[in-house]
């Protein structure tokens, strides 16, 4: 269990991998007391250390997520991102994408106007949803116990198992659920080892290459792999960047990735492949199309009125 500003307590089981380091008084590796120089040094260290432990700034030792990132597996295939605040204060687009709420996540205690930001991801093997907010843990924890969800930390962090063989992780200013408690040990993995996650990811990563070309507005969706339908396409993304509630339109940005940016040239030529793909698969209304580098970008309408009906 963690404290009330969720810092998770010591690991109590799958503890960190590879030997200790040498400890010297109070379990502080005697590699920081060298700084010291002495028993005056060691004793500035030791009182030092001490006030950052009681004060909670070390959140338990274990690393905490920099971004929701941070908790999404390097080998996602598909990745989706909301950022709730600035869907709910649109009044359009808050009735067109979340008539029913953004989640439904009351079992969790957690109100849609205490999210920031909604991600969820998949992969080969599993998925997980990560919310980004300000949450009462307290209140999560009692609707977890109420629903027989028991507490099974992983590595340190506050992890509750339910009765379905889920999860869901408790981090400072994330709440990370999954239906397999698997996935959930595998991001925390990533986190509490620094690697592995899409955040951290090499900047050849097909995901992340698509990120740093098109990560803006309310809500994207990407997706690497075959899924891409036009040829030699590596992935794409849309990212949903205007809304006109007077139309009940939005403006949709894109782009598609290609192994090269000879394929990238063939696919911009080819405007009836791209646009035919991206109107089937997301009903967009193609307005332009153009090679940049690897990349076909472009921009499109979307009516929302006609998410709902496709499949």
């Amino acid at each position: 269990m963690t404290t009330n500003n969720g810092s998770p307590h010591q690991p109590e089981r799958h503890q960190a991998e590879g030997a200790p380091p040498s400890q010297g008084p109070f379990g502080i590796p005697k590699r920081w007391l060298i700084i010291g120089g002495g028993a005056g040094g060691v004793l500035l260290i030791v009182i030092v250390a001490l006030a950052v432990i009681l004060s909670g700034a070390v959140g338990g030792g274990n690393p905490q997520p920099r971004s929701a990132f941070d908790l999404v597996p390097d080998d996602v295939q598909l990745l989706r991102r909301s950022n709730v605040r600035d869907i709910l204060d649109n009044g359009f687009l808050a009735d067109a994408l979340y008539p029913d709420g953004v989640l439904g996540a009351e079992h969790l205690a957690i109100d849609d106007d205490k999210m920031d930001q909604l991600v969820h991801a998949s992969w080969e093997t599993g998925a997980v949803d990560v919310i980004r907010g300000s949450f009462n843990l307290d209140d999560i924890r009692d609707e977890l116990e109420d629903a027989g969800a028991e507490e099974d930390p992983y590595r340190g962090y506050e992890v509750w198992e339910d009765q379905r063989g889920g999860g869901i992780a408790l981090l400072e200013g994330y709440v990370v659920a999954a239906k397999s408690l698997e996935s959930l040990e595998s991001v925390l993995k990533n986190l509490y080892n620094g690697s592995g996650s899409l955040e951290r990811a090499d900047d050849d990563n097909d995901m992340k290459r698509m990120l740093d070309k098109l990560d803006e507005g309310f809500q994207i969706h990407a997706e690497a792999g075959s899924r891409c339908a036009v040829e030699r396409c590596l992935g794409y993304i849309t990212a949903l960047t205007e809304a006109d509630g007077d139309a009940e339109e939005v403006t949709v940005k894109y782009a598609l990735l290609f192994r090269n940016e000879r394929a990238a040239d063939n696919a911009a030529d080819d405007y009836d492949e791209v646009a035919d793909f991206l109107e089937r698969l997301q009903g967009l209304d193609i307005e332009d199309t153009e090679a940049e580098g690897s990349f076909v970008v472009g921009q499109a309408v979307e009516d929302l009125g006609d998410r709902n009906d496709r499949p």
